[in-house]
């Protein structure tokens, strides 16, 4: 399913009854704020300014309530807000939403590593490599600008690294969980939301709506489809085939595909057009029928094995 994972909310406090019963001081500053944790299954951080009458709360909802982000439902979010809501004495739906993620957890055929590594670049721009130090392979990846960031990585490899094995054991028996296969988190987190969707603000109560939940899946599907991603070729199993001549010949085809122009015909036009005083005749004969000798030992797909769109459009929301 696609769900919310991070979210940062602000909200007056006004003639509200702040309790701080279940609020844990970690720290006092000059400019008039106090931090908190709020103990669920994992911390919550609290910021009261009790002279400005605001309260900000910073969290991975899913984890904060549940311990992992496996699945997370939208009723799961809604009972977690509300529980929160209680213990504070204030209305957390009324609350802006200042900052969110919004994705979900695909089950995939190929290694992670292997999967992202065929995952280029988003509108052209190169992506952050996340790379775990104690092995060489890639966890994850991700663009940033300074409205939203993009993210993409080894959701198995971060469920092992973030949950006790009783969580794990928990997702197998009730949520289809195994940890023999692959798994890769997409999503998009709004670092300001209130620009990316032109508004002014954005309040938890509006977000959970489900004209704004489809919204954001529909932006996380369009933001996919932006990703460069290898995989429309299908590579020679035999060695003999991935030679000098072809390797160029499947980049440039693959590019081709990608930004829709003919590198076959490019290349003719380019043999032809190089001077006779360097290449006779019988020298671009020669040129094209190696270059076209090679070409045949290439095929394209129809669309790309490491893409993920088909399974983004089947997820629900919850």
């Amino acid at each position: 399913m696609m769900n919310f994972d991070y979210a940062e909310l602000t909200k007056s406090i006004g003639k509200d009854k702040l309790s701080f019963q279940y609020l844990e001081e970690v720290g006092t500053y000059p400019n008039g704020w106090k931090s908190y944790i709020i103990k669920g299954v994992e911390k919550m951080k609290v910021r009261v300014h009790q002279e400005a009458e605001l309260i900000e709360l910073k969290a991975n909802l899913a984890y904060y309530w549940q311990g992992h982000n496996f699945t997370f439902s939208k009723a799961t979010m809604i009972e977690a807000l509300q529980h929160t809501s209680d213990m504070l004495n204030i209305n957390l739906f009324q609350a802006e939403l200042r900052c969110f993620e919004f994705g979900c957890i695909v089950e995939v055929d190929q290694k992670p590593d292997d999967f992202l590594n065929n995952h280029l670049s988003f509108k052209g721009k190169p992506f952050q490599i996340w790379q775990n130090k104690s092995y060489s392979a890639i966890t994850g990846k991700e663009f940033k600008n300074d409205v939203f960031k993009i993210k993409l990585y080894d959701a198995g490899q971060n469920l092992k690294h973030k949950t006790t094995l009783s969580i794990r054991q928990q997702l197998e028996k009730t949520s289809g969980y195994d940890a023999k296969k692959n798994y890769i988190k997409f999503e998009n987190y709004y670092k300001k939301p209130d620009i990316h969707f032109k508004n002014r603000s954005l309040f938890v109560n509006e977000v959970l709506q489900e004209d704004f939940m489809q919204l954001c899946k529909k932006d996380l599907i369009e933001t996919y489809k932006s990703i460069m991603k290898t995989g429309l070729i299908k590579i020679p199993t035999n060695k003999k085939d991935l030679n000098v001549g072809t390797l160029p010949l499947i980049v440039l085809k693959e590019v081709g595909l990608i930004y829709g122009f003919n590198p076959e015909e490019l290349i003719k036009q380019r043999v032809k057009a190089i001077s006779e005083d360097i290449l006779n005749t019988y020298d671009k004969k020669a040129r094209q029928e190696q270059i076209k000798q090679n070409w045949k030992k290439i095929a394209s797909e129809e669309k790309s094995q490491y893409d993920i769109t088909n399974q983004l459009e089947l997820k629900e929301i919850l």
